[in-house]
Order: C-alpha cells, then structure tokens, then sequence
C-alpha cells in the first residue's frame, strides 16, 4: 500500500491519496500515477517528500514539468569505485561539454563520440577515453581497476544530468535535511494504521477489494486525527526503544533513571523488628505477583521498582505479600 498525507502545520496530518499493488511492484513505479491521481482531484501538492525509492532525475523532471511539483527525496549517491571509496576520480571529476559531446579528465584528456548505453531501463550516454591515453597516465591505477580497457563513464543526458548533481549537492546541506525532515511524520502514520487499526493484514480476497479496505482504513484515521484536532487533544510523546532505553540507563543515577520513565518513587518499608513474629517459622512459599502485561524491564535493583503501566498500578516488590499456609490467601491492597 502507497499512501500520500497532508503535513501543513497547525493542521490535522490527513491521508488525501491511497494505492493498492501487488507485492512486486516496485515503489517508483507508483510516482506518476499518485501525481496524476492528485491533480484529477484538484490536490496537487507544491512540494511532495517522498521516500529514496519514489525518486529518480527523470520523476524530478516530469513532476516539476507536467504538474509544477518539487518532488524532494535522497538519490542515491554515486555508485561508481572511486566515488565509493574516495580514491581516484569519480564522475563528478570530469567536466562534461554537452555542446561538443565530450568529457574531460582531471589530466585533460578528451573523450571519443559518446555512445549510447541502456542500464536498469534508463538511457545512459556513454563517454570512452583513448586506449593510449589511458595506458600511459601516471593515474591509472586509482582512476580504473582495469588492466587493459581505457576509462569510461556513463552518464544521464544533459537536463537528468544537471538534476542529478544538483540534488546530490543540495541534500548534503542542513536547509534541505531540515525541510525533508518533515517526512519523518508518515512513518507514524504508518504505525498507527498498522497498530490500531490492523492494516497488517486483508479480510478480503483480490485487489479490488482489499484496496476497498486500505481507504476505509485510512478514512477512519483521518476521523481520528480531525477530531483530535478539533478537540485539541496533546499528541502523544515519542518513544525510545528499549535498546536505546537500556543505553541512556547505564549512564544515569538511578534517580534520574526513575523520572524519565515515570517511576514513582519507593516508599519507606516498614522498619524490621527484633519482637517475635506470630507466623510459622517454615520456609516460605516463592513471592507470588500480579501480572505485568506490556511492562517493560528496568534496570534498577529489585528492592526499588515501582511502574506504573497500561493503566495498571503496581506495588513495589519489596511490599508483595507472602503466602500463609495457616490463612486463605488474598491480593496485597484487597
């Protein structure tokens, strides 16, 4: 399921679109067809965030020319060599004269005609250098992994080229981090169709219908959150993993470890006396608890934890009660 939202400040996060595939089909494929589905129904976005997987120069190009749509998103970084590893020359180190179709080197050496090349269904121009050139270069080695073969690079054609250096340059800076940020918001209402509202699984056979489900699932999400909204109810606060739960406690007091997940404190136990106690002196039966659904672990010594969870209060363990053989036996505080 493909799903696009709202994310206008000071306004409800409200799904406007849904599309229902097939499990093989990839997600860039679904770009052109969301753009088109919002401008039939007059909900054309000025600038849309979408995952690294929804994006290439070419979707770039035709969501700012056919719908006037900034279509923001990582693309992938350089997947040459020497781009990866830092040594030798990337793409980016050759100048491209796309008037006279050549590509130079850093050592100033000239391409040949460029061909044409066809990778993962885009068209790929191809810039070859000079077998003599190459072979006597001083950098060889760190320019190709080849023994005999001259260097060459393929590139987009030009206007996919400029976009696609561009948007390398551009999402480096803290501006555009800043702006695809934003994003981050659909991955909670992922969360919440899937947790609340069971969209992990179909009640229905077909793509029709279970796309009949994906919509009313998300209608009754965008209820939710209107009304929310109009009720002006708080949102709730983001939750730390328990792995990342479990790092920050080994750097803090106990105290400290206690109020930033919402443990009361331990009250005073009552203080041991040296007066007989009327109990039998048999060995007592293990201490019996009440159940703690959803309650995570914590860290802190057994003799001082306290939590409160899914709305079930909790005793200390140091206050839980002890069979008597000798009395019926009853739930501490009943």
């Amino acid at each position: 399921m493909h799903y696009t939202e709202t994310c206008e400040e000071q306004r409800p996060e409200i799904v406007v679109h849904v599309a229902t595939t097939i499990a093989p089909v990839q997600d860039g494929q679904l770009t052109g067809q969301i753009h088109d589905d919002l401008a039939q129904t007059a909900l054309t976005p000025a600038e849309h965030l979408v995952d690294a997987a929804y994006i290439t120069p070419a979707h770039v190009q035709r969501a700012q020319q056919v719908h006037g749509i900034t279509l923001l998103a990582p693309i992938v970084a350089d997947p040459s060599r020497q781009a990866q590893s830092g040594e030798g020359f990337g793409k980016s180190a050759f100048t491209i004269d796309w008037d006279l179709q050549q590509a130079t080197c850093p050592r100033g050496k000239t391409s040949t005609q460029p061909g044409t090349l066809r990778i993962n269904g885009h068209e790929y121009l191809q810039f070859r250098f000079a077998k003599a050139d190459c072979l006597a270069c001083p950098d060889r080695h760190p320019c190709t992994a080849s023994a005999t073969r001259p260097r060459s690079i393929a590139l987009l054609p030009q206007p996919l080229h400029e976009i696609q250096v561009r948007n390398r340059l551009d999402q480096q800076t803290e501006e555009w981090q800043r702006r695809y940020a934003v994003r981050a918001g659909i991955e909670a209402t992922l969360s919440q169709t899937v947790r609340s509202n069971g969209l992990r699984r179909t009640r229905y056979r077909g793509l029709a219908k279970t796309h009949v489900q994906h919509v009313l699932t998300n209608l009754a999400c965008n209820l939710t959150r209107t009304a929310d909204w109009i009720a002006e109810t708080p949102r709730g606060r983001i939750r730390s993993s328990r792995f990342h739960t479990l790092h920050r406690s080994g750097r803090m007091t106990p105290e400290d470890h206690q109020q930033s997940h919402g443990i009361a404190s331990r009250p005073q136990l009552r203080p041991k006396t040296s007066a007989p106690s009327s109990r039998r002196t048999t060995s007592p039966v293990p201490s019996v608890r009440r159940p703690r659904p959803g309650c995570s672990r914590f860290s802190t010594p057994p003799e001082s934890r306290a939590s409160m969870s899914d709305g079930y209060s909790l005793r200390p363990l140091g206050e839980v009660m002890r069979l008597d053989l000798q009395q019926p036996f009853a739930w501490p505080g009943s």
